[in-house]
């Protein structure tokens, strides 16, 4: 996927929380704005855990984005 399509999630107006999936299998959650960087120059994005951890993908391997169900209030 283009890191453009993936910045559009994290830098919309009114954020949602979404998913990013890759080729493996493997889902990063993105609960807030802040849990994402873009490295433009290397076509990266980090994913930061709650824990403290954090992924580093490569934007290529992304094969979608999913938003996340708005919860209830």
């Amino acid at each position: 996927m283009k890191i453009d399509a993936i910045k559009r999630f994290h830098d919309a107006t009114r954020f949602r929380p979404f998913a990013i999936r890759t080729a493996g299998g493997q889902a990063f959650d993105v609960p807030h704005r802040e849990f994402m960087w873009i490295v433009p120059t290397e076509d990266t994005i980090a994913v930061a855990h709650p824990d403290g951890g954090a992924n580093f993908i490569d934007a290529s391997l992304v094969t979608e984005v999913e938003l996340k169900k708005r919860h209830k209030r």
